[in-house]
């Protein structure tokens, strides 16, 4: 239970992370490749 818990936190954590690297809104990440890089990293990392 304890490596599921860990999983699902690490998920969270992403999902955080994506979230707050967006807030610009859609323009501004389909305008930024830097932003969009740090995204696909942090879903590669799922």
């Amino acid at each position: 239970m304890k490596d599921e818990r860990l999983y699902l936190e690490h998920i969270l954590e992403c999902v955080g992370k994506i979230d707050e690297n967006i807030q610009g809104g859609e323009d501004v990440f389909f305008a930024n490749d830097m932003v969009q890089d740090m995204e696909w990293s942090t879903l590669r990392r799922l």
